[in-house]
């Protein structure tokens, strides 16, 4: 089925998908997913440093969540 988005948005979608919600959630089938899961899920979304968590200050002497 095509979506009735722009293909921009489109992308978008499918780029958080699999940023942010995949990585944690994505091994979870949607008939198994519980509001538990999903609440746990943003909680920890909440307490993370995204950037941090995806790798993005590798080359960064210190990173935000383990500050020295």
């Amino acid at each position: 089925m095509k979506p009735n988005l722009a293909p921009k948005t489109v992308a978008n979608y499918e780029m958080f998908a699999r940023l942010y919600i995949t990585p944690t959630l994505g091994s979870k089938r949607l008939d198994k997913l519980t509001v538990r899961d999903v609440q746990a899920w943003l909680n920890k979304l909440r307490r993370s440093c995204l950037c941090c968590d995806q790798g993005k200050d590798a080359a960064r002497p210190e990173s935000h969540s383990n500050p020295k």
